[in-house]
């Protein structure tokens, strides 16, 4: 029995983002839209605003289809902005990504070829920071992404 590659999912999730034009128009690079991004890509102002999925978690179901896999496939979609002057222009683009991010994935629910669907979790995680040793503020948001897969 084939199964569902978690690996294509992620990137087929990965290259939808850092397609999209209208997540390029607010600033963010293609090449910052990471995949399971690590501190050194994360942690990099040079690198902001910036965009990371990583995979949460996945449940499979091999009963509920006889010759075939159902598959949950859960990722977490991190916005991080950067910004000088105020928290306040940080969480204003970091909120206008949200909300081309939140059209792009209700527009593709079908991002890869294994996928019946996707959808993204009613919850929204919203922090703020500081850099350490330097001037200038950081909003943060974390979106679920859940994908539901199926393999026959």
């Amino acid at each position: 029995m084939p199964r569902i590659s978690i690996d294509l999912v992620q990137q087929a999730l990965v290259d939808l983002i850092a397609n999209s034009a209208s997540i390029v128009a607010l600033g963010f690079q293609p090449r910052h839209i990471f995949y399971e991004g690590d501190e050194l890509e994360i942690g990099n102002l040079a690198h902001m605003p910036l965009i990371n999925v990583r995979l949460i978690m996945s449940e499979e179901d091999v009963t509920s289809i006889p010759n075939g896999t159902y598959e949950k496939i859960t990722f977490s979609v991190d916005l991080f902005v950067f910004d000088f002057t105020s928290f306040r222009a940080a969480a204003k683009l970091r909120d206008a990504a949200l909300s081309a991010l939140k059209v792009l994935l209700s527009e593709n629910r079908q991002f890869q070829a294994s996928l019946q669907t996707s959808s993204i979790a009613l919850q929204t995680g919203f922090g703020q920071g500081t850099v350490d040793g330097q001037r200038g503020h950081v909003a943060v948001a974390t979106v679920q992404i859940v994908c539901e897969a199926y393999n026959d």
